[in-house]
């Protein structure tokens, strides 16, 4: 059985320069096929080309907590098993852009790398990331969150 849901989108007005003039972000999480199937969608209304971390917007596996899941009721977080990958602060190369109008969205399988419980539970899983209004700029990322996304999720 499959499901889904999406978090509500993250629509956000930046600062005095208005960089974004308009962009939404949006986390879909499905359960199917026992995976834990992550969809991070992001929107781009503004006139000009924003940039997103490409670990979260291009790659089919995390190498590192990008997520944080939590037990829905219990509220205890769920541990990160997945790969870690020490890296340096970011640079123009971790970044894809995205285009005036354009949408971008990438599915990864977090199934591997975290440690669901065994039974059928409920999760809350969050994202906090960033973006950029330039590459010129990427030490100075502007924070990104997201809206909860719950799900339920079954380990035989």
């Amino acid at each position: 059985m499959k499901k889904t849901t999406i978090a509500a989108l993250a629509l956000l007005a930046f600062g005095p320069a208005q960089a974004f003039e308009k962009m939404a972000q949006q986390a879909k999480v499905a359960s199917v096929g026992g995976k834990v199937l992550v969809t991070m969608t992001v929107e781009n209304g503004s006139g000009k080309t924003i940039y997103v971390p490409k670990a979260v917007f291009k790659d089919q596996e995390v190498f590192g907590r990008i997520f944080d899941v939590v037990n829905h009721a219990s509220r205890v977080e769920i541990e990160y098993t997945g790969p870690m990958v020490k890296r340096g602060p970011y640079t123009k190369d971790d970044y894809v852009a995205v285009k005036p109008g354009g949408k971008l969205s990438n599915t990864i399988d977090i199934t591997r790398s975290y440690a669901f419980k065994k039974g059928t539970h409920r999760y809350e899983l969050t994202y906090s990331g960033s973006m950029l209004p330039s590459l010129d700029k990427v030490d100075e990322a502007t924070p990104v969150t997201v809206a909860p996304a719950t799900f339920s999720h079954t380990v035989k």
